[in-house]
């Protein structure tokens, strides 16, 4: 937790934390945002990518999508935008190290399962947008990495979910993961011992609406195993359609063509589509932003959570 002081700081935290705590099995959760807009790692890390990062796009203080949406971005622009990103992930993968190395060297990793996830992936100019919180493969595409003691690596290419990542952790913490849960738990997939049967995906994005705090389903996506893919906003009744099989770049819009499968995945939006969302404070009347303090309210709109 805490205010958005950098990886760096949050690893010495979780260190300083791990030092003073007992030998009883715990459960740590160390958040970051340097991979997050505003795209601005430390020039050490710029220098590496060789890149002189001249150019009128100004990245300190400019997180959220009206800034750099706002701009007809040039091939030299999403360069830019790209080699800010890349080093912003390879400080964070740096910061990381030294925090699994620290974790080695006092034997705790021998006995510890670490999980890193993400929540989300980014659009750094294509379809001319920049940011997140679309459903194209680029944001919804993500890594995680799981190390387990003791158990050999390999690279798992079934699609899983990041709800999956909840049932997992239990499932390694506990020897089994609760009955319930949205998700399931990965281990045997990692194992090699168990296959994720193909599955209809689903996912969906959603839209803050006012001072209210009251939200609202933008858009939602099913991806059928075979690669058939509909984005579906339900307000405006639009769509997109793809078949990833042959157009992995989503690059060929067919919503509307005589496509075999857009009837059935229209109706299967309609089955998971859920119902209107609430906001943090359950949709109160009169209830909003104004009770949060300046320093969270600032920090939800830098990261584009608050207008």
């Amino acid at each position: 937790g805490g205010r958005q002081r950098g990886l760096r700081k949050q690893c010495a935290a979780a260190q300083r934390w791990l030092e003073s705590a007992g030998p009883e099995p715990f459960f740590l959760f160390v958040h970051t945002y340097d991979v997050h807009c505003p795209y601005d790692p430390p020039a050490r890390y710029l220098r590496r990518f060789g890149h002189r990062c001249t150019g009128r796009l100004e990245f300190q203080g400019t997180c959220g999508k009206p800034y750099s949406n706002g701009l007809e971005l040039t091939p030299a622009d999403r360069e830019h935008l790209a080699v800010h990103y890349d080093a912003g992930v390879r400080h964070a993968d740096d910061v990381l190290g030294e925090f699994l190395d620290w974790l080695e060297s006092t034997g705790r990793l021998a006995d510890t399962a670490v999980v890193i996830p993400s929540d989300h992936g980014e659009s750094l100019g294509e379809r001319s947008f920049v940011g997140h919180g679309g459903l194209h493969d680029n944001q919804l595409h993500v890594p995680l990495v799981v190390w387990v003691p003791d158990q050999a690596p390999a690279v798992v290419d079934d699609p899983v979910s990041g709800v999956d990542v909840a049932a997992t952790v239990l499932d390694l913490l506990l020897g089994r993961a609760p009955a319930g849960l949205d998700g399931r738990s990965l281990r045997g997939t990692m194992a090699g011992t168990a296959r994720e049967e193909p599955r209809l995906r689903v996912a969906s994005v959603t839209v803050n609406e006012g001072r209210e705090s009251v939200s609202r389903l933008r858009k939602t996506a099913v991806l059928e195993p075979a690669g058939p893919k509909l984005i579906f906003d339900p307000e405006s009744a639009t769509g997109e359609l793809y078949d990833l099989a042959q157009d992995p770049q989503e690059a060929r819009d067919r919503f509307g063509d005589p496509h075999p499968r857009q009837a059935a995945l229209l109706d299967e939006i309609k089955r998971v589509e859920p119902g209107p969302l609430r906001g943090v404070h359950d949709g109160e009347p009169g209830a909003g932003y104004d009770d949060l303090d300046p320093d969270t309210l600032e920090a939800l709109r830098a990261l584009g959570y608050v207008e």
